[in-house]
């Protein structure tokens, strides 16, 4: 997309947070948005949020995004329990974390690659809306955000990235720690981005988007199961506690913020797809008046 012709004041951003298997939770609320009438310009996102945001990006609709979900989604989320042991021994013992993590990051490229390939998208250059996808990069601990092209962005703390693989940059942003490995590229050797910015609302305002609706999880709703679903629940809450502070002024920055309530979906379950995908869309839904209030105007304008 030439986003030089799009006009920014009068434009719509819609930032997804980072949640595990819950950002499934993404594609409801995209399919409720879709049915208002609302369709962002701009998209940015971290972690599975990161994912979401390249599905929208490569302009697909909501029944091809609950058949992606449905078709790849085991491949990325499948964990063996005994590695997520065993990985996070060696992450206790050695009181770092490993490169190698127990499942490749290559799996979440070539997912990527296999939508591009249906939608006839190369790269960032030739998607129909404009997209962000931050991570950190391990080595300088600094936030990385690879965007559709040059925005002539500054901050100190912030490396801004463009002319990468969008698989690459997906990938980048969905390593989380121990369980995916760790994704080199040029100087960089990218991790999860959650740790970072899990609801990136910041990157869109600097590009000047006119309206902004941050989509999250709600992070007060902890709920952890017994076993290691549990388990892996805490290790993913430890990060919400770590980030919390950031997504709350995250929040603040946008024109609107929105929490999806789930209450049963595990980090890398398959059971409840579609329960909680209808999760997502009852949350926008149940804020319809406000959402049309905020960027119905909005989006007419354009």
């Amino acid at each position: 997309m030439n986003s030089d012709k799009i006009d920014r004041k009068n434009s719509i951003g819609v930032a997804f947070s980072g949640g595990g298997l819950q950002g499934i939770a993404h594609i409801g609320a995209v399919q409720a948005l879709y049915e208002l009438g609302i369709h962002p310009q701009y998209v940015s996102g971290t972690s599975s949020g990161a994912a979401m945001a390249a599905i929208v990006a490569m302009g697909c609709d909501s029944d091809e995004m609950k058949r992606v979900a449905k078709k790849h989604w085991k491949t990325l989320a499948e964990i063996d329990n005994g590695l997520i042991f065993k990985s996070l021994a060696q992450l206790i013992l050695n009181k770092k974390i490993q490169k190698d993590g127990i499942k490749s990051g290559e799996l979440i490229e070539d997912v990527i690659r296999d939508i591009m390939n249906e939608k006839g998208i190369t790269g960032f250059e030739n998607l129909p809306i404009n997209l962000s996808i931050c991570t950190v990069d391990t080595l300088t601990t600094d936030e990385c955000i690879f965007t559709t092209k040059e925005e002539n962005l500054e901050n100190e703390h912030i490396h801004y990235i463009t002319g990468a693989p969008l698989e690459t940059a997906v990938r980048a942003s969905m390593s989380f720690p121990a369980i995916y490995t760790t994704c080199p590229y040029d100087k960089y050797n990218f991790i999860d981005g959650g740790s970072k910015d899990n609801l990136p609302v910041k990157i869109l305002r600097d590009m000047g988007v006119g309206k902004v609706l941050a989509i999250g999880f709600d992070i007060m709703n902890y709920n952890p199961d017994a076993g290691l679903g549990g388990l892996i629940k805490v290790i993913w809450r430890a990060l919400d506690v770590y980030s919390i502070d950031g997504t709350r002024e995250s929040k603040k920055m946008a024109d609107l913020a929105i929490d999806i309530k789930n209450e049963n979906t595990q980090l890398f379950s398959m059971d409840s797809v579609d329960e909680t995908i209808q999760e997502g869309y009852d949350a926008i839904m149940a804020h319809k008046d406000e959402i049309l209030k905020v960027f119905g105007e909005q989006n007419s304008a354009e």
